[in-house]
C-alpha cells in the first residue's frame, strides 16, 4: 500500500515552510531506504519521488548537491513476508529511476517532469 495521502500532502506543504530543514527531512527519507523491509523502502522512495515532483525544487536541489545515490543495486527482503522476494527487483529498479532522476537534475538543473 502507497503512503497514505494526507501524509504526503503534509510533507510537501513542510517543503514550502521557511522553517523546516529540507536537508533534514531528505536524509531521514534516505536513511528510511537503507531498510531491510520492501514495504518501507518502497514508501520512502514513493514519498521522495512525490515532493520531488510535487513539492518545492529546495529538495531536488539538496538531493542533487549531496550526491545522493540510491544504491540498492543488492537489495532483497529475506524477511520471508508475503512477495518480500519478488518485490525486491521492483524496488531495486525505482531506486534506480529515482537515482536517473536526481542525477539528470544534477546535470541539467531542471526538472523534465514537473
Amino acid at each position: 500500500m502507497a503512503p497514505k495521502k494526507k501524509h504526503l500532502d503534509y510533507l510537501l506543504h513542510c517543503t514550502n515552510e521557511p522553517n523546516v530543514s529540507i536537508p533534514s527531512m531528505a536524509n531521514l527519507l534516505i536513511e528510511r531506504t537503507q531498510n531491510p523491509n520492501w514495504t518501507v523502502v518502497y514508501k520512502a522512495l514513493i514519498t521522495i519521488h512525490n515532493i520531488m515532483c510535487y513539492g518545492n525544487e529546495r529538495f531536488s536541489q539538496y538531493l542533487a548537491s549531496c550526491n545522493t545515490t540510491f544504491n540498492l543495486t543488492a537489495f532483497v527482503d529475506k524477511s520471508g513476508g508475503a512477495g518480500g522476494y519478488d518485490m525486491s527487483t521492483h524496488v531495486r529498479r525505482y531506486a534506480k529511476y529515482i537515482g536517473e532522476k536526481i542525477n539528470t537534475y544534477r546535470m541539467c538543473a531542471f526538472d523534465f517532469c514537473k
